[in-house]
C-alpha cells in the first residue's frame, strides 16, 4: 500500500498476503491536505483515494480492474479481471454503445483475484468500472477501464446483407414471402456453393485484363503529349502486335489500299519498336494489308473485336477513315508461323470465349437465387450476394450501353441487324456527300462529322428507309454544333424495295 503526495511516495507498506494492512506515517504540514492512498497488486494500481487529516480506518480500497488477455472470446467478447479483498463481492458495471448498461457480480478468490467475461457484444466503445463490498463496507468506484470492439469484415458483410434482406423483404407480399421460405434453405445453400465459382470467374477475367497493356499505355502517352502541347494535332495511328505474346511488332510493313480506286496503293509505313504505324489519307473506304517475315495476316488466333486491352481489332475488312478529322484506331494481330499456341494462350482464349459467358450466366442465376433466399428470410450472405450481383451486373449493363451508344445500327422491321447496307452522310446545305459507310454483319455503323447540318441516305439498291418506325431515324435533318466533331450513331430501320 502506498501513500503519495502527487508523484512523491510518502509512506508504503507490504501486506502479508491476506489483504489486511495497518501502518502509521508522518507527513509534512504542506502535504497533509493532499495525500492519497492506493494499492498496487499484480493487476496494477487501484484508484487513488484521498486521505483525510484525521486518517483512515477500516477502509476497503477500490478493486483493480484490467483487461484479461487470457480470455479469448473472439471479435465480440472481452474478459476483464483484477484483485480485491479475498472473499469480497465485486460488482462490475459495463456501459457501451447507445448507453447500454449491465451490472454483474463476482466473488473474489482466496488470493483476492476476480475475473469476468462478456460475450456477444456489439461493435463500439465500452467503459467498465467495479466496486467491492465486504463485511458491510463498500469501496469507492474503481478507475475506468475503456476498450473498443471493432467491426470485423465478416460482421460488416452480415450487417449489409441483413439490411438488404430487410429492405427487399419489406417490399414483397406475405404470400410470396411464405412461398420463398419453403425453399430458402436449399436456395441459400446452392447460392453459397455457386458464389466461389462466380468469384473465380470474375477474378480470372480481371487477371487476364492485366495482359497486353502496351496498347493502352501508348494511347495514354499519346493523349498526355497532346494535352501538354507537344503534339499540336492528333494524328491517326494504329498498332501491330503478336497474337500470342501480345507484344508490339517492329519492322512490320503496313500498306493502305483504296477500295474506291480499285485497291490502289495509297500509302506504306513500317512499324517501329512500339508497333505503331501512321497514315494521313483523305476520307474514304480502305483496306489495310500487313506483312512481316515469319508472321501471317490476318490472324486466325484472335477472332474477336477486342483482345484484352487491344481495341478495334482488325481482320482485313474494309474500314472508313475520316481523313484529317478522324483517327485510324485499329489493332492488327499477326500469327507467328513457327510457334504453336502455348497452354497459357489457349487458356486465355478459353477464358475469353467461355468463362466470360459462364460468369455472366452464373451471376444472373445467383441473383435470382439470392433474391429468393432473401425474400424467404435469409439475410446475411444471401443479402450481401444479392447486392454484389446487382452491382456487378449493373456495371456490365452500363459498359455495354455505353459501347452500344458509340455505334449506330441498321435493322429490319423485326429488329434483326442488316449487313451490307450502304449509308451516305449528306451535307444538307450544299447537297454533297460527306461520308459513306457499309454496315458489317452486326449492322453497325458510325459517322463523325464537324459542325453543320446533315441527312442520312440509304444508298443500297435493295433497301428503303422506313421513316415512320418508333425509335428509328425518320430522315429529318441532323444538326451538329460545337467546335469539335460529333458522333452520329442512330438506329435506322430499312425494308426491301418492292419491285
Amino acid at each position: 500500500m502506498v501513500v503519495a503526495y502527487g508523484d512523491e511516495v510518502v509512506s508504503a507498506v507490504l501486506d502479508e498476503g491476506q489483504g489486511d494492512f495497518t501502518f502509521t506515517f508522518e507527513a509534512d504540514n504542506p502535504k497533509i491536505n493532499s495525500l492519497q492512498i492506493f494499492a498496487i497488486d499484480r493487476a496494477g494500481n487501484t484508484r487513488r483515494i484521498e486521505v483525510p487529516i484525521q486518517g483512515l480506518g477500516n477502509e476497503l480500497l477500490p478493486p483493480t480492474i484490467v483487461q484479461d488477455p487470457e480470455v479469448d472470446l473472439g471479435d465480440d467478447g472481452m474478459g476483464i479481471g483484477g484483485y480485491s479483498y479475498p472473499g469480497a463481492r465485486v460488482e462490475v458495471t459495463l456501459t457501451g454503445p447507445n448507453d447500454l448498461l449491465t451490472t454483474d457480480v463476482v466473488t473474489t478468490e482466496t488470493d483476492g483475484g476476480w475475473q469476468f467475461s462478456y460475450d456477444g457484444l456489439s461493435p463500439g466503445h465500452y467503459v467498465a468500472t467495479a466496486i467491492s463490498s465486504y463485511g458491510g463496507t463498500t469501496s469507492q468506484v474503481s478507475q475506468e477501464l475503456e476498450f473498443d470492439l471493432l467491426t470485423p469484415a465478416g460482421k460488416v458483410g452480415d450487417q449489409v446483407g441483413n439490411a438488404v434482406g430487410n429492405a427487399v423483404g419489406g417490399l414483397v407480399p406475405r404470400s410470396v414471402s411464405n412461398a420463398a421460405k419453403k425453399v430458402s434453405d436449399q436456395v441459400d445453400f446452392l447460392n453459397r456453393v455457386l458464389a466461389p465459382l462466380v468469384g473465380t470467374g470474375i477474378l480470372t477475367q480481371l487477371l487476364l485484363l492485366t495482359q497486353s497493356l502496351w496498347y493502352a499505355l501508348v494511347q495514354l502517352v499519346t493523349t498526355l503529349m497532346q494535352l501538354l502541347g507537344f503534339w499540336k494535332k492528333r494524328r491517326p495511328w494504329g498498332v501491330v502486335y503478336d497474337a500470342l505474346t501480345k507484344k508490339p511488332l517492329s519492322y512490320a510493313i503496313v500498306r493502305l489500299l483504296s477500295v474506291e480506286k480499285k485497291m490502289a496503293l495509297v500509302a506504306t509505313d513500317v512499324t517501329g519498336k512500339t508497333g505503331v504505324f501512321n497514315f494521313f489519307p483523305p476520307a474514304g473506304l480502305y483496306v489495310i494489308k500487313v506483312s512481316k517475315p515469319e508472321y501471317k495476316f490476318p490472324s486466325k488466333l484472335v477472332m474477336g473485336k477486342t483482345d484484352g486491352e487491344y481495341a478495334h481489332v482488325y481482320h482485313g475488312e474494309e474500314v472508313h477513315f475520316e481523313g484529317d478529322r478522324g483517327v485510324v484506331d485499329v489493332s492488327v494481330p499477326m500469327d507467328p508461323l513457327k510457334v504453336k499456341p502455348s497452354l497459357w494462350f489457349r487458356l486465355n482464349r478459353l477464358v475469353r470465349q467461355r468463362i466470360g459467358m459462364f460468369t455472366r450466366v452464373s451471376m444472373w442465376l445467383g441473383l435470382v437465387m439470392s433474391l429468393v433466399a432473401v425474400i424467404g428470410g435469409k439475410g446475411g450472405m444471401s443479402g450481401l450476394l444479392l447486392l454484389v450481383y446487382g452491382l456487378v451486373l449493373s456495371l456490365q449493363w452500363v459498359v455495354a450501353w455505353r459501347e452500344k451508344r458509340s455505334w449506330g445500327v441498321v435493322v429490319s422491321k423485326v429488329g434483326k441487324p442488316v449487313a451490307g447496307v450502304q449509308l451516305h452522310l449528306i451535307d444538307s446545305r450544299f447537297e454533297r456527300l460527306v461520308q459513306r459507310r457499309i454496315t458489317g454483319n452486326d449492322g453497325r455503323y458510325q459517322f463523325v462529322a464537324p459542325e453543320g447540318s446533315y441527312e442520312i441516305k440509304v444508298a443500297s439498291v435493295g433497301h428503303n428507309l422506313v421513316k415512320n418506325y418508333k425509335g428509328g431515324y425518320d430522315g429529318k435533318e441532323i444538326v451538329v454544333t460545337g467546335a469539335r466533331p460529333k458522333l452520329i450513331a442512330l438506329k435506322i430501320v430499312v425494308e426491301g424495295k418492292k419491285n
